[in-house]
């Protein structure tokens, strides 16, 4: 059976509605999301984890307020965006932790000059992108978790340096082409100095 041909668990049923705890669907619910992961956005957050676990306590964090499955992966049913496909859903968990194995792998990118990081930290992102492990609020997600990797690993980052239209576009060149160069240079340009020089 193929995962779209399964009932989608994280919408209402019979519908294309995302469940929420308040009922809403189309615009309404659109804007009412917006608001609160802003919300939740400037709120304390604690240290997470670079792990799986972090990952998901961050899309919690930001969605837990509208969304009951909040930090859930994604494990079934497959996404599309436009014209872009993301990894079926029956492969999500263990793509996402092979990806952290990884990156656990590299030191979760300590010690790295700024470039060097941005350049690692591009490539990861873009592979967590088109594993997209959660049904909604993938990019608002890891860019929380990207501020994250870098004030762990040594670095401060600024999100809202971080220009949206740029994001985007590096995102779609990442999944197409898996040229993480203009991620790398989105979030250059979001780098500050390295902390505590």
């Amino acid at each position: 059976m193929q995962d779209n041909e399964r009932p989608d668990p994280f919408t209402i049923p019979g519908t294309d509605t995302l469940r929420n705890h308040f009922n809403l669907s189309g615009e309404s619910l659109d804007r009412l999301e917006r608001l609160h992961t802003q919300i939740r956005q400037e709120q304390p957050l604690d240290k997470p984890d670079i792990s799986v676990a972090g990952l998901k306590a961050i899309h919690r964090h930001l969605f837990e307020t509208v969304y009951p499955w909040a930090g859930e992966i994604r494990t079934s049913h497959s996404l599309t965006k436009g014209d872009a496909s993301f990894l079926p859903g029956r492969f999500v968990q263990d793509a996402l932790t092979r990806q952290f194995e990884l990156l656990k792998s590299e030191r979760n990118l300590k010690r790295l000059a700024p470039e060097a990081f941005a350049e690692r930290a591009a490539f990861h992102i873009g592979e967590i992108n088109y594993i997209h492990p959660f049904r909604e609020g993938n990019g608002r997600t890891l860019r929380i978790f990207l501020r994250e990797l870098a004030r762990q690993a040594g670095h401060d980052l600024r999100l809202d340096r971080i220009d949206a239209e740029a994001w985007m576009d590096a995102s779609r060149k990442s999944r197409a082409t898996q040229d993480s160069g203009p991620m790398k240079q989105v979030i250059l340009r979001a780098m500050t100095d390295p902390l505590g020089r």
